[in-house]
C-alpha cells in the first residue's frame, strides 16, 4: 500500500497562520470464522481499511502570545471503514465487514494564560459519521445511516503553578468534560422494528477531574496525584441490544491514582 501526505501552509501575519492538508491511511485486513444462526461455522474475510482525509485550519495568537486559538474542520472518507455485525439477530457470532464511510468534523481550541501562574482552556470538537454504499446484506440489518458515537465533546480546565521553597512547584488543576446526548450502540433491524431505539439513547453526561503535579527544581523528578470523576457521577457508556439481549456497562467511578516520573 503507497500513501501520502501534503500540506501547505499560509502566514497571515507573524501570529496567525492558515494550513491545508490532505492524507491517506491503510490498515490491513484478516482471515477469521463467523458463526451462523444454525451454529454452522463460515469463513470471514475482513477487508482493508483506507481512509483520505482533508483538513483545513487556523492557529493563532493574541495579546502578546498569552491567547492561543486553533480552529479546524475535517473530513474522512474511508473506502472502507472496518466494522463487525450479525446478519441475524440470532446470530452467535459477528462477521467483520469493511464498509465505505464518511467522517466530517471541525475542533475549536482555546488556551488563556491569564497571569504567569494561572492558566484556562476551553476546547470543543464535533464530529458526524455515516455509511455509504453498504453492502446489501449489511444494509438489511443495520439500516441506519448514522454511526452511532458522542457528537460533541467540551473540555474546560483552569491551571495554578505554585512556586514552592527550593525552587519547587506545583501545579493545580481541575477540568470538566461534558459529553452531549448520543446513541451508544447500533441496532439490528429486528431490534429497530421492535422499538426498542430508546434504550441504547442516553443523555447529556459531565465527568470532573482534579489533579496536582510536583516538579522538582532540575526537572528531573515528578509527582503527580490525580482523582478521575471526583463527583463519582455514573453513566451508561455502552448498551448492546438485540430481540433477545440487554447489556449495558458504566462509566469509571471515582478513580485515584499517583505517577510518579525520573528523568536522568
Amino acid at each position: 500500500n503507497f500513501n501520502y501526505k501534503a500540506r501547505i501552509e499560509y502566514d497571515v501575519a507573524p501570529r496567525n497562520m492558515l494550513y491545508g492538508m490532505v492524507s491517506t491511511g491503510f490498515r490491513p485486513g484478516d482471515v477469521g470464522i463467523a458463526t451462523q444462526a444454525n451454529g454452522a461455522y463460515a469463513p470471514n474475510v475482513l477487508g482493508t481499511e483506507k481512509v483520505t482525509s482533508y483538513e483545513l485550519g487556523s492557529k493563532n495568537r493574541f495579546l502578546d502570545d498569552s491567547l492561543q486559538l486553533n480552529a479546524g474542520v475535517y473530513y474522512y472518507d474511508y473506502e472502507g471503514f472496518q466494522t463487525a455485525y450479525t446478519v441475524h439477530a440470532s446470530d452467535l457470532g459477528q462477521i467483520r465487514v469493511s464498509v465505505p464511510a464518511t467522517n466530517i468534523g471541525g475542533e475549536l481550541e482555546s488556551i488563556y494564560r491569564i497571569t504567569a501562574a494561572d492558566r484556562v482552556g476551553l476546547n470543543y470538537s464535533y464530529v458526524e459519521s455515516r455509511w455509504k454504499n453498504e453492502p446489501a446484506a449489511f444494509e438489511a440489518a443495520y439500516p441506519q445511516k448514522v454511526r452511532a458515537l458522542v457528537p460533541s465533546t467540551v473540555i474546560a480546565y483552569y491551571e495554578h503553578v505554585f512556586n514552592l521553597p527550593g525552587g519547587s512547584t506545583l501545579m493545580a488543576r481541575i477540568d470538566g468534560i461534558y459529553y452531549s446526548p448520543h446513541r451508544t450502540s447500533a441496532l439490528h433491524a429486528d431490534s429497530l422494528a421492535l422499538g426498542l431505539e430508546p434504550y441504547v439513547e442516553t443523555g447529556s453526561q459531565t465527568i470532573g477531574n482534579l489533579s496536582g503535579t510536583w516538579s522538582g527544581q532540575n526537572g528531573h523528578l515528578s509527582i503527580t496525584g490525580y482523582v478521575r470523576n471526583f463527583t463519582n457521577a455514573r453513566y451508561t457508556t455502552y448498551t448492546y441490544l438485540d430481540p433477545s439481549s440487554f447489556t449495558a456497562d458504566w462509566n469509571d467511578p471515582r478513580i485515584y491514582g499517583v505517577i510518579v516520573s525520573a528523568h536522568f
